[in-house]
């Protein structure tokens, strides 16, 4: 369940996670501030591991769709610097999954794993991904013919 602190702490990240972005490659969106060149400790590493393998799915499922080459730039952006903070780990990862859930399976683990992570630069960057896939579920929904933002607050369920 999500208190007020969190969502506060997660708004606040994210607010300073624009400051200062480069974009991702052929976006006029600011992407997530960099990861630092510092592997992630290893508790937080092991953190990062079921977001790497979201962002892995994203970028494999976004290959082959026309129109979300945008949304798989931001993906591969994201999948970098995750890969940067926890190098070595091995993942896998599945290809079957809608985009739509795709998205809300990631707003649901970049949440999860907020609060939990240690490094204030690993909350910010994770809080940076959380905003831009927040974005993409917009896009996504509204290109399905549903309502863009459905609800006020975005936390990765239907």
């Amino acid at each position: 369940m999500v208190n007020r602190r969190t969502l506060l702490a997660a708004a606040a990240a994210t607010g300073f996670a624009g400051c200062g972005a480069e974009k991702a490659p052929g976006s006029r969106t600011p992407a997530p501030p960099a990861a630092t060149a510092t592997p992630a400790a290893g508790a937080d590493a092991e953190l990062l591991l079921p977001l790497i393998e979201l962002k892995a799915r994203a970028v494999a499922i976004y290959g082959g769709r026309p129109g979300l080459e945008r949304l798989r730039a931001h993906e591969r952006v994201h999948l970098a610097r995750l890969l940067d903070a926890a190098p070595g780990r091995p993942f896998h990862y599945r290809v079957n999954t809608p985009p739509i859930e795709l998205e809300l399976e990631q707003l649901a683990a970049q949440l999860a794993v907020l609060p939990r992570l240690a490094d204030p630069r690993l909350r910010t960057l994770i809080a940076g991904m959380y905003a831009t896939d927040s974005e993409h579920l917009a896009v996504l929904r509204r290109g399905a013919g549903r309502e863009a933002v459905p609800r006020a607050f975005v936390t990765g369920g239907t």
